[in-house]
């Protein structure tokens, strides 16, 4: 007999289903003893009496379309496996039944036709689910009993995780109306303009040669024995080359000249280091096999932020290299704008999730890493998702997170510090400049009010090491990264953990241990544990974990209040509301109304939970479209 616990699938007659073929289930006590049903009324009265239901990707799909389809809302304690396994296995490639299906040698019953197969297929598929997902959570359990040893802070981790999932069903389900005509127009405007830019680019760049490959001919001798024309232009070339009359191996020949071309990576690149270009930008590589990592250099910066200043500081030999930086971002703004054409279904797209990091922040997909519409053709991104008529677009971030939260780390240690950081108008770039030295007190004084911009660039190298230092880069990388000598890097490394020394103390005061070859860290905040992969990530994921797990509380506050859900990212939630819910003050230069009340009364009640020694604060803003609010 089950305690109330089960290992369930269900099968419907596709993805967005109309009907149920059937439901199967077991006990985790009984793995073998799988139960299959295809009667609505048993599925009721089994999903009603359950105390705890298990299964894969179930917050997402299962439950929701069980409720649908059966009329009846699920009230039992809910575990997703799908979450459980981004949590527990972040080495993992491939998280679905399917594959771990594969890892326990129980394979998955492929089915392609949800309609018109006999039921005893759809009903075998079923309880193969059942006997992989069984297996799957029975070795979670265990792994979960060795990390957090009691079923009370276990189950707090499940329902954490099934919030999280619940969010990603309300979001996906919701969805955001797009912009259809106004994407066309910007995505046929900005092939143009890529079309020119190759053109003017492969103008410019160093001609390849045209290479063709010739072997010997198959006909090379005719019926008399005698050397066919072929035959004897090979003789010839063979005799061209020095080769001996019986080589019948490939012969490489140039043709001719040919424009180069600016879709080719490895013809930029042998361009730019024939110009004197040393890459600063690089994709690391690991090899499975022997662990080494090779370092790839990068033409362009992550997510479209364009092209990297090694390359920009060529411009004075060749200007023509400014063409690079348009194309390489007009690439991604277009792949942008075509992914959401492809992906949208009638005028909607999903705020879909494809996983969690280390840290338990979503992995996005189908909308994700769009830019700001301030940035080189990115105007018309962010616009294209728009409120759905009689709708407006609420957007809130929670203010400055992450320094919010190292402050909170560090302030019991170095509460001056801290302090300082607090003063408005303080900017932690050019304070890590004074503190080496780059600059005069005099010089950031002039940098503030305006009339002196010149030590610009010197804040935006000490910007860079400020974020990679925290995150544990070491002098070289940072010296690739910002251009500096080792010894330049040096000095910026030592003035930020001069400054900074309190974010080693705290890494150092931070529990660690390793369960199953994996190391785990544990966060006072969330009282959670979070994968790690070295040590020297402690304090990041220490920030990133708590600035995920105090985003997840507001949220979940706000759900309680107001369950609707249109997107999430990183700090930042969008939400629909009908137009009129909220007010601007052109004179305070702020939005009023019922929902900034609720979204501030929200945060105004995790401050009061958490007691950090940092107030958290949020920004809301309102518009018809994306690009409004944020």
């Amino acid at each position: 007999m089950s305690d109330g616990t089960w290992v369930f699938d269900c099968e419907g007659d596709g993805l967005t289903p109309t009907k149920l073929h059937c439901l199967a289930a077991c006990s985790p006590k009984s793995p073998d003893n799988v139960f299959v049903t295809s009667n609505y009324d048993d599925m009721r009265k089994f999903l009603l009496n359950a105390k705890v239901l298990i299964a894969h990707n179930c917050k997402r799909f299962d439950i929701p379309t069980l409720e649908r389809l059966l009329d009846i809302k699920i009230t039992a304690k809910v575990v997703d496996t799908l979450a459980m396994s981004w949590y527990l296995y972040p080495e993992r490639q491939k998280h679905g039944l399917a594959e771990w299906g594969v890892t326990f040698g129980v394979p998955k019953p492929p089915i392609d036709d949800w309609e018109n197969l006999e039921q005893e297929e759809y009903e075998n598929r079923c309880k193969e689910d059942v006997r992989i997902n069984v297996r799957l959570w029975n070795q979670m359990y265990e792994y979960l009993v060795n990390i957090y040893h009691t079923n009370s802070e276990i189950w707090r981790l499940v329902d954490y995780l099934s919030f999280k999932m619940h969010c990603a069903m309300l979001q996906e389900r919701s969805k955001w109306k797009l912009d259809i005509e106004a994407t066309r127009k910007s995505l046929k405007k900005l092939e143009e303009i890529q079309r020119e830019k190759i053109e003017n680019l492969s103008a410019v760049m160093p001609q390849v040669p045209n290479i063709q490959y010739k072997t010997k001919p198959k006909r090379f001798l005719n019926k008399d024995g005698s050397y066919s024309k072929l035959g004897m232009e090979w003789n010839a070339l063979l005799a061209e080359r020095g080769l001996p009359p019986t080589y019948d191996g490939e012969i490489e020949i140039i043709k001719g000249m040919e424009p180069g071309n600016p879709n080719s990576n490895d013809q930029k690149k042998e361009w730019l280091f024939s110009l004197g270009w040393k890459p600063r930008t690089f994709k690391e590589v690991k090899n499975k096999e022997t662990g080494e990592i090779r370092e790839i250099p990068q033409i362009n910066l992550e997510q479209g932020k364009g092209i990297c200043d090694s390359i920009k500081e060529l411009y004075e030999v060749e200007p023509s290299l400014e063409l690079l930086e348009g194309l390489s971002v007009l690439q991604h703004r277009i792949g942008i704008l075509k992914g959401f054409l492809r992906d949208q279904e009638d005028g909607w797209l999903q705020a879909q999730v494809a996983g969690l990091t280390n840290t338990l922040r979503f992995k996005h997909t189908t909308i994700v890493n769009l830019p700001k519409p301030d940035k080189l053709f990115a105007e018309s991104i962010r616009s294209a998702l728009i409120a759905p008529e009689g709708m407006q677009l609420c957007g809130s971030d929670m203010s400055s997170l992450e320094d919010r939260l190292k402050q909170h780390f560090i302030y019991p240690l170095d509460p001056k510090y801290v302090e300082e950081m607090m003063v408005p108008g303080f900017d932690p770039h050019l304070d890590l400049a004074l503190s080496a030295s780059a600059v005069t007190i005099e010089q950031v004084m002039r940098f503030k009010d305006g009339t002196d911009k010149s030590i610009g660039n010197i804040r935006h190298i000490y910007k860079t090491g400020n974020y990679s230092l925290q995150y544990g880069t070491g002098v070289p990388k940072l010296s690739r990264s910002t251009g500096l000598s080792q010894e330049e890097a040096r000095k910026v490394y030592e003035a930020y953990w001069k400054r900074n020394w309190a974010v080693k103390k705290v890494a150092s005061q931070q529990i660690v241990k390793t369960v199953n070859d994996q190391m785990w860290l544990f966060n006072p905040v969330s009282k959670l544990w979070y994968s790690l992969r070295y040590e020297k990530d402690i304090f990041s994921t220490l920030v990133q974990g708590t600035a995920s797990y105090v985003f997840d509380m507001w949220v979940q506050k706000i759900m309680n209040k107001k369950e609707q859900l249109t997107a999430q990212f990183h700090d930042e939630i969008v939400l629909c509301v009908k137009e009129g819910y909220a007010f601007f003050d052109e004179e305070k230069k702020k939005w009023y109304g019922p929902i900034v009340d609720l979204l501030k009364d929200c945060i105004k009640e995790l401050n009061e939970e958490l007691k950090l020694n940092r107030e958290l604060d949020i920004d809301v803003q309102f518009g018809q479209r994306y690009s409004d609010i944020h």
